[in-house]
């Protein structure tokens, strides 16, 4: 028996849906697509690097957030300790996004859970005992920090440039497909090669690839390799 209670949308919210899910695609890419400023009017390092790897600080991901998102939490979290060596935070994010309120979401909110872990740190060449600790209340923070940001990230796109995180559908497709578009690179170009189980080393050997891959002509490297192997 059907739910009389049930509301059918009609054709018109349907196709004003239609609309905004794709303000809302749009919306989003935006933000995905926005490059990462490295350094702050003052001089203070908005991109900054641990180890090899580049991470964005904590200040400018909240400037953000409040731009974007005025009103949202971090709210929820749990710090535990896996024995004397690492600490684990978690927490959800929670967002006011307006945009949803056309589809019919009320409360427009939007949130995202996100974990991480972190090595707690020792005086160098001491016991891992409480005493020898350096800074507990630093490593809590530095947990939380990242599972914050990893939220932040997930949630609204924002630092998808420093974190790697952006795809292009609209130029995705089989490393033959990109190389024949015009849209390849020279990872997508070894990515071949390798369906073809060959190596750089071994494409070059084949007249003229080498110039073409150099020259980012990888359609014209591509078919002097086909035509090399008959």
């Amino acid at each position: 028996m059907a739910d009389k209670n049930l509301i059918v949308p009609d054709s018109d919210f349907l196709a004003r849906a239609a609309g905004l899910k794709e303000d809302i695609y749009s919306y989003y890419r935006k933000i995905s697509g926005e490059d990462t400023p490295r350094v702050a009017a003052d001089g203070t390092k908005i991109v900054d690097k641990k180890g090899k790897y580049d991470f964005i600080i904590e200040a400018y991901i909240k400037e953000r957030l409040n731009f974007y998102y005025p009103g949202w939490s971090w709210r929820d979290g749990h710090i535990q300790f896996l024995g004397a060596e690492w600490t684990i935070a978690d927490g959800t994010l929670v967002i006011i996004d307006e945009k949803l309120i056309g589809l019919g979401v009320i409360p427009p909110i939007r949130e995202f859970w996100a974990t991480a872990g972190h090595r707690i740190t020792y005086y160098s060449e001491r016991a891992h005992d409480p005493e020898n600790i350096v800074d507990i209340d630093n490593d809590v923070k530095s947990v939380n920090t990242k599972a914050f940001k990893k939220a932040v990230n997930s949630l609204t796109g924002i630092g998808d440039d420093i974190y790697r995180k952006r795809i292009d559908s609209e130029k995705a497709g089989t490393p033959e497909d990109l190389i024949l578009s015009g849209n390849a690179s020279y990872k997508v170009f070894e990515l071949w090669l390798t369906s073809q189980n060959l190596n750089m080393g071994q494409a070059f050997k084949i007249a003229g690839v080498q110039v073409a891959v150099e020259t980012r002509q990888y359609d014209k490297a591509m078919e002097l390799v086909l035509n090399g192997r008959r």
